[in-house]
């Protein structure tokens, strides 16, 4: 196979995978690709994406590659795809996710105590969703369940790992920017952005804060 061929080839298992595409699995798929070689054409065609000032690129997200919109065209996006639901989590969702991201693993009752009432509404929505996973119990008296964050939760705000988390403040403007309007797919965001389409959450809503899935 000729290089221009591997590189046309890499370039289209990355537009095509419903996820992040690593090295290891474009070599695993294709026998006259080394995983060597694969990491170079993924890192070669992310460079030319930006040099070429194309309107896509490709990001390292997740433990793999992924072919994305450029932010700065999300406006014209939004009017092509205005049937399409926002992606949006609620403020309460966000702080117990934001919890978790920064203090995991994490119980319930621990989660509870920092924001001063139950979570136990938005706990359930951000396991539905994938963004949390029960990742076992902690050995005190009741063993409660430990959360921690998924492999969906970096690939939804484009992180390569944890270690790539801003500080709180800049995830604290996020949720305020959350809470101002619905966040769109592919719309710029201080660093953080969901990428999933999703249906809002119905399971919370904007009562006293109970979080219990019913106003009072």
């Amino acid at each position: 196979m000729k290089e221009s061929e591997k590189k046309a080839l890499v370039e289209a298992l990355v537009f095509a995978a419903a996820e992040p595409v690593s090295a290891k699995q474009i070599a695993d798929a294709v026998e006259e690709i080394s995983k060597t070689e694969a990491q170079a054409l993924l890192e070669g065609l992310a460079t030319a994406c930006l040099e070429e000032d194309r309107g896509i690129y490709i990001r390292e997200v997740a433990g793999g590659h992924q072919m994305i919109s450029k932010p700065d065209f999300a406006h014209w996006i939004r009017t092509i795809n205005q049937d399409r639901k926002a992606a949006r989590l609620s403020r309460a969702a966000l702080e117990v996710l934001a919890i978790v991201a920064y203090r995991q693993p994490v119980t319930q009752p621990e989660i509870a105590d920092v924001r001063g009432i139950k979570s136990d509404a938005p706990l359930k929505t951000l396991l539905g969703r994938k963004l949390l996973r029960i990742q076992g119990r902690k050995n005190v008296v009741g063993r409660p369940m430990l959360y921690g964050t998924t492999r969906e939760f970096l690939l939804q705000f484009g992180l390569r790992d944890l270690k790539d988390l801003p500080d709180m403040e800049e995830f604290e403007q996020f949720i305020a920017t959350e809470e101002a309007g619905p966040a769109v797919v592919g719309d710029e965001q201080p660093e953080l952005e969901l990428g999933a389409e999703v249906e809002e959450d119905s399971s919370e809503n904007t009562g006293d804060r109970t979080d219990e899935g019913e106003a009072r």
